[in-house]
């Protein structure tokens, strides 16, 4: 065995990790009487010679000696080789320069194979059949006459799979009737296969065929589950009928796993929801708790359109949760098993009670009365941190009750207040986040906003802002806080007051450190000017050293962002547009996302008529800088309709780069945008935004942006 292994110049042939000289004592290890030794060298061989997809010249040298394990009596895994044979021949599995090499060399070397097709051991002819029909087209007519004799369905079903590889066209009545088979095995192969061709399954098969995905996998699913294969390649409403089976499993597992593949269809196919959403719902009150929590992942998933769930299902006695009532307790009805008539809305309850990050953002979003109970009970238990970042919080008193305590009292088993046990910094400043975006509406909360004053001031400063007149019993603290260089502090006290003195105490208290910038974070630099921009002619005593900003050559993008916001504090407070324009050229030469900032602030001066071939690079660039560039070429003349494709291009990115896009569009009167910007409110495609989970919820509101844009564009015809 392994005859001429040591013939061959393994030093001249790489692997993944350079000359595999190792690749002898790879095979040699395969060939071992020891199962554990064997163990060691699969794993070696996908390490070396078959990384992660991967194959390298010493591959294909490898194959007839993997083809001689894989027929040997006696070797442990002889399935394995067999199927990894196989695979090293499907190019949507094995990758590199030498995949057509290698591929080569099963074929040449294939013909023990055949005979395998025939061994007493079923696992050894399914293999066979994978790794023949792999191999090349002269594998069919022995398939073809095994098919004839072959009695064992899964090995049947693998002999077909291989017949359609082969003769794609000539199979299909055959697998059109094995859909139709008792066997589970060859109705999951069959529909897997014709699935993997873009073959509707008809619809009387789809139950049948669900009922075997839930029972069997096929081998000829590649690195999928056969489930899987099939229920992304089935529109919405089929995909259902063919969920519905595994919805019904008495294996808790089955049911998570359809969970799990309608979660991953929700977060890509807004179509997907009306029709997968009655089985997420049936299994939000599943018996099992896991099963649950996975559904209540899926309901987020599906974004706003799952609130009907919330209000057309009937709510039981025991889940109707007047003010004031918290949520079931841990180890109550809802956090072990479901009782008969348990309602989503009280199943999510529930949930977000006892620690279900994502049914407590399904009840926030919706605002649903329940929400502020299951909120304190979550904190109570310690297992709510974070859960409001980044999401809309629907203002409810009971709410900001919660918030003033998380933020104050003491959680369980903590020493003393301010802080929760396992808090972070993300944590207050998300909390504060909720009281900026409530606004005078959060004022009540405003002993507690100025007690994280000095822990949290950027946060805290900017809520005690949007609180406006009852804020000013603050003004005291946040003068404090600007005379020891707290910019946002003073900045607060502007926008509550008028008063540009305390703004402008801070920053002469800062950018002394500049243009080194020495200590000072770049990017918080660049937000400090921001906000020093706002005192507007007011902060001209500080162009003096503003000015050195713009001197020398910048280093890398961060400092040219920092130049340009200098640039907009200068212009404002002067409104020299000469003391400015040279360092805009230069940021806008040099491309990239500074350039960006830069094509915004010419926007705003009016200036740089000599920079419009530059400016429409910029506009063709990446997605995050055409809005300063179209804004500035809009304002040198050029039409609204030579800027409409670029803008659009860019909102299927999401985000702010879509919302910018779109504000630009509205802005400059973009009317020949609107059919483009129809098809985009209108895709199936979900736009790429918002917090992991919530991506269907940004999805929804950039649509309603789009709209939106679209109404006021409508408006200008």
């Amino acid at each position: 065995m392994l005859n001429g292994i040591d013939d061959i110049d393994w030093a001249a042939l790489d692997g993944a990790y350079g000359p595999c000289t190792e690749a002898p004592d790879i095979l040699r290890g395969l060939a071992s009487p020891d199962p554990d030794v064997v163990d060691e060298a699969m794993f070696e061989f996908g390490s070396s010679l078959w990384h992660q997809g991967t194959v390298y010249p010493a591959t294909a040298e490898v194959v007839p000696f993997l083809v001689e394990l894989a027929v040997t009596e006696g070797i442990h895994r002889r399935p394995d080789l067999l199927r990894i044979l196989g695979e090293l021949c499907d190019p949507r599995l094995t990758r590199g320069p030498g995949q057509p090499l290698v591929r080569a060399a099963v074929a040449v070397h294939s013909g023990p194979l055949l005979p395998l097709l025939a061994d007493a051991d079923p696992r050894i002819r399914l293999h066979a059949a994978f790794a023949a029909a792999h191999s090349g087209p002269h594998a069919y007519d022995s398939l073809r006459e095994r098919w004839a004799s072959e009695d064992h369905p899964p090995v049947r079903a693998s002999v077909l799979a291989g017949l359609s590889r082969l003769e794609p066209a000539a199979t299909v009545p055959l697998l059109e009737a094995a859909l139709h088979d008792p066997s589970p095995e060859l109705r999951a192969t069959a529909a897997t296969v014709l699935a993997g061709s873009g073959v509707p399954l008809p619809p009387d098969v789809l139950e049948p065929v669900g009922e075997a995905l839930a029972l069997v996998d096929t081998l000829w699913a590649g690195h999928r589950s056969a489930w899987e294969v099939v229920f992304a390649a089935t529109e919405p409403a089929a995909a259902a009928i063919l969920g519905a089976p595994l919805a019904r499993s008495a294996d808790p597992s089955t049911r998570s796993r359809l969970l799990h593949s309608i979660h991953a269809r929700l977060l890509r196919s807004r179509s997907s929801v009306p029709a997968l959403l009655p089985l997420v719902a049936a299994l939000l009150t599943d018996p099992d708790p896991e099963v649950r929590a996975d559904a209540a992942v899926a309901a987020l998933a599906a974004g706003p359109l799952v609130a009907p769930l919330l209000t057309a299902d009937p709510v039981s006695p025991g889940d109707r949760r007047p003010s004031g009532e918290t949520a079931p307790a841990a180890g109550g009805p809802a956090a072990g098993a479901s009782p008969a008539g348990m309602s989503v809305a009280g199943s999510l309850l529930g949930m977000a009670g006892t620690g279900s990050r994502c049914a407590l953002r399904v009840l926030v979003h919706l605002g649903h009365p329940g929400y502020p109970e299951a909120l304190a009970a979550a904190w109570d238990a310690g297992t709510a941190h974070e859960v409001l970042s980044g999401i809309e919080v629907p203002f409810d008193p009971a709410a900001l009750a919660v918030i003033r305590r998380a933020i104050t009292a003491p959680g369980p088993g903590s020493a003393a207040a301010p802080f929760l046990p396992a808090s972070s910094r993300q944590d207050f400043d998300g909390l504060l986040g909720v009281l900026e975006s409530w606004g005078p509406a959060a004022a009540p909360a405003f002993p507690e906003i100025v007690a994280l004053l000095n822990s949290h001031p950027d946060a805290a400063a900017l809520a005690l802002a949007a609180i406006g007149p009852a804020a000013l019993p603050a003004i005291p603290a946040l003068t404090g806080r600007a005379g020891s260089g707290d910019v946002p502090s003073g900045h607060a006290i502007l926008r509550l007051t008028g008063d540009t003195g305390p703004l402008l105490t801070a920053a002469a208290a800062v950018l002394p450190a500049v243009p080194s910038a020495a200590g000072i974070d770049s990017h918080r630099l660049v937000y400090w000017l921001g906000l020093i921009a706002d005192a507007g002619a007011d902060a001209a005593v500080l162009v003096p050293g503003l000015a050195r900003m713009l001197g020398g050559t910048p280093e890398d993008q961060q400092d040219r962002r920092v130049r340009v916001a200098a640039a907009r504090v200068i212009w404002r407070a002067t409104g020299d547009a000469a003391a400015v324009l040279p360092t805009l050229r230069e940021v806008v030469g040099r491309g990239s996302g500074p350039a960006g900032d830069a094509a915004e602030l010419l926007a705003e001066l009016g200036a740089g008529q000599d920079l419009i071939p530059e400016l429409r690079k910029l506009l063709q660039s990446d997605p995050d800088t055409r809005r300063g560039a179209a804004l500035a070429l809009h304002r040198l003349g050029v039409p609204a309709d030579e800027l409409a494709g670029p803008l659009v291009a860019a909102v299927p990115a999401g985000g702010s780069t879509a919302t910018k896009a779109l504000t630009v569009l509205a802005g400059i009167g973009a009317v020949s945008a609107i059919p483009d910007l129809v098809a985009l409110a209108d895709r199936d495609e979900r736009f790429p935004a918002g917090i992991l989970g919530d991506e269907s919820w940004a999805d929804d509101r950039l649509r309603d942006r789009i709209r939106a844009t679209i109404t006021a564009l409508e408006g200008l015809r």
